[in-house]
C-alpha cells in the first residue's frame, strides 16, 4: 500500500513538473514573439532616431568639454536596451 502511494506522488510530481516545463516553453515564446514583433522594432528605430537626432542636437548645442558629461549615458541606456533585447531571445 505504501509503494502504491509513493508510486502515484512520484508520477503526480512528474505531471506537476512537465505543466510548468510547458508553462515556461509558452510564456518564453509569447515574448520572443513580442521581442520579434513590429512593436519592438518600432521602439527600436524610435531609440535609434532619438540617439542620433540626440547627438546631433548635443554637437550643436554643447562645446568641447561639455562632451564628457554626455557620453557615457546614452551608450549605457543602449547597452541596457540590446542586453534585455537578447536575453529575451534566448
Amino acid at each position: 500500500m505504501e509503494l502504491l502511494r509513493k508510486t502515484l506522488e512520484e508520477k503526480a510530481r512528474r505531471r506537476q513538473e512537465a505543466e510548468e516545463k510547458k508553462q515556461k516553453a509558452r510564456f518564453r515564446r509569447a515574448v520572443a514573439n513580442f521581442m520579434d514583433g513590429p512593436y519592438m522594432t518600432l521602439i527600436s528605430v524610435c531609440l535609434t532616431f532619438w540617439a542620433l537626432l540626440g547627438d546631433d542636437i548635443r554637437i550643436l548645442t554643447t562645446n568641447r568639454p561639455a562632451d564628457i558629461g554626455c557620453g557615457p549615458q546614452p551608450v549605457r541606456h543602449c547597452c541596457r536596451f540590446c542586453r534585455i533585447r537578447t536575453r529575451a531571445r534566448t
